[in-house]
């Protein structure tokens, strides 16, 4: 912001801007308008309807790399208990998401996420369909119908895609196994 924006050198002339996220605030700098009482709230809410302060954050006196090591600590005890939460069935069928990422990536069916690039690897591609199928028949028989379905023709999917894949040339410019 130059000098010249607000056609005023003087600092004190210029509008105070606050920036809130839709919260009142009230203004206690005497170079500031007061506030006529007409716009403000009827009333601030009281002090026992605020919500509750989250936790203190660490003091800045605090090792960063301690306040780090306990955050970790923490977030790795909510997934432990998510995932006992969940039980072994829906880590299982969490998991069958990335397997089937893997049969995806390792076909040069979509670009690898970490190069960006697509590539085949039909004995990745292969433990992948396999471990996938392997997968989904230990736990059809917990899931739901609806589900079990969706997973069962997955297989047959993936299947289907691993036999285009192996039978089709490797894309133009790639290297691939």
């Amino acid at each position: 912001m130059n000098e010249n924006e607000f056609g005023d050198k003087d600092p004190k002339k210029r509008p105070k801007i606050i920036i809130e996220d839709k919260r009142v605030s009230y203004e206690t700098d005497e170079e500031s308008p007061a506030t006529e009482p007409e716009a403000a709230p009827a009333e601030p809410p009281p002090e026992a309807d605020k919500p509750e302060e989250p936790p203190e954050k660490p003091s800045a006196e605090e090792e960063p790399e301690e306040a780090m090591k306990d955050a970790g600590e923490q977030t790795a005890e909510k997934v432990a208990q998510t995932v006992f939460d969940i039980g072994i069935e829906g880590f299982i069928q969490y998991n069958l998401g990335v397997v089937l990422q893997f049969a995806y990536v390792y076909m040069g069916l979509v670009a690898n996420p970490s190069t960006g690039l697509v590539t085949k690897e039909l004995e990745r591609a292969k433990l992948s369909v396999d471990v996938f199928e392997m997968l989904v028949d230990k736990i059809k028989d917990k899931l739901p119908v609806r589900d079990r379905d969706e997973f069962i023709r997955a297989v047959k999917d993936l299947k289907l895609n691993f036999i285009n894949s192996a039978s089709s040339p490797p894309p133009p410019g790639n290297q691939g196994g």
